[in-house]
């Protein structure tokens, strides 16, 4: 028995998941706001307030908290990061091994999108061999 520390709450069902990105997405202007200040930091714990209303209103026999509800979706966010950087290194490899079983869910999806380059990355302008970003065109008498 557990007397002291965390508590065990009980697993989170794929309808709440659902529910508490599609709530995310309402506030996620305020909530993936990169500023750290005071101002902000009471806007993104209002919003959190505001996000945990709403769910256990949604689901009135289980109560959730705002450090619970947060957690879950840091938790979804570090997992969606995780499998999109396991399916680019299987798409980037040569072809030996077994194949990849990484498949993004609809709701990896949906935070994907939400979060957009930081789980996709950035694309350098100077990192790339394709030719349609080539300026000036070599002819073919000095190609070997």
């Amino acid at each position: 028995m557990n007397t002291y520390g965390k508590k065990r709450t009980n697993n989170f069902t794929e309808a709440e998941v659902n529910v508490l990105v599609d709530l995310v997405k309402k506030y996620s202007d305020i909530i993936e706001c990169k500023k750290s200040d005071t101002v902000t930091n009471a806007d993104k714990a209002s919003a959190w307030q505001k996000i945990t209303n709403l769910f256990n209103s949604k689901f009135g026999n289980k109560h959730r908290d705002q450090k619970i509800l947060k957690t879950k979706y840091d938790n979804l966010k570090k997992i969606t990061k995780k499998k999109y950087a396991s399916i680019k290194l299987h798409l980037r490899g040569t072809g030996l091994g077994p194949p990849t079983i990484a498949v993004m869910t609809a709701t990896e999806k949906d935070i994907q999108e939400l979060l957009g380059s930081q789980v996709t990355g950035l694309i350098s302008e100077f990192d790339n061999d394709a030719e349609d970003n080539c300026k000036q065109r070599i002819p073919s008498q000095f190609l070997i």
